[in-house]
């Protein structure tokens, strides 16, 4: 579906992406990652990112702004980059948002995207999807979270999650919060059925 300036204003869906910004990951990631921004601009979304120029944040970026929509771009950073001009060019000033420390940052995220899409990436990318997995689990947020699991690459985090699941630490219906998907045609498919089941707190781990 190509964007019309009537189709993203209806919708105003803020797609936000956590990946890895390291420009040493693997080309066969930056290729995924750049057809997911592209897929994601395809269908009218904006997109929100951490803002680097390196790494799947770029290819994303670059994805995105290659099919020469309008959809808006946002990247948030921390602050402690600023010096270093690792913001893509291609974001505008006023949608670069600097912030003092990453608790701020990741409620910017929370309150600004309604999908999130996590791709390959190291402690910071893992911190950010363990930080809105913990909002859906208290019930601070229903956005959906969807993990992209390109050629294994989560295959170990998500079997100790399932680990958690059989040491009675998690609720089976917790980590149903997480949406799994190994391609990037499944997260837009995964968008556009993005009603939520909102267990949350609803599902009390201290009851039976």
């Amino acid at each position: 579906m190509r964007y019309s300036k009537t189709h993203c204003e209806e919708k105003e869906h803020y797609v936000g992406v956590f990946c890895s910004a390291d420009d040493k990951i693997s080309d066969r990631y930056k290729e995924e990652a750049w057809v997911l921004g592209k897929a994601i601009s395809n269908e009218g979304y904006h997109l929100v990112t951490g803002g680097s120029c390196t790494g799947l944040m770029n290819a994303v970026i670059n994805g995105f702004v290659f099919q020469k929509n309008q959809g808006k771009m946002k990247g948030i950073i921390p602050s402690v980059f600023k010096e270093y001009n690792v913001h893509h060019p291609q974001i505008v000033k006023k949608n670069l948002v600097w912030t003092d420390n990453l608790y701020q940052r990741l409620e910017i995220f929370q309150n600004t995207c309604d999908t999130l899409i996590v791709l390959p990436g190291g402690f910071g990318t893992l911190h950010e999807l363990m930080d809105f997995l913990v909002a859906r689990q208290f019930g601070i947020t229903n956005k959906k979270i969807i993990l992209l699991n390109l050629d294994c690459f989560w295959d170990y985090l998500l079997q100790q999650f399932k680990v958690m699941v059989v040491k009675n630490v998690l609720p089976q219906k917790h980590l149903d919060l997480l949406t799994i998907v190994t391609k990037v045609s499944e997260c837009i498919k995964e968008i556009q059925m993005r009603e939520q089941q909102n267990y949350g707190l609803n599902y009390r781990f201290w009851e039976k």
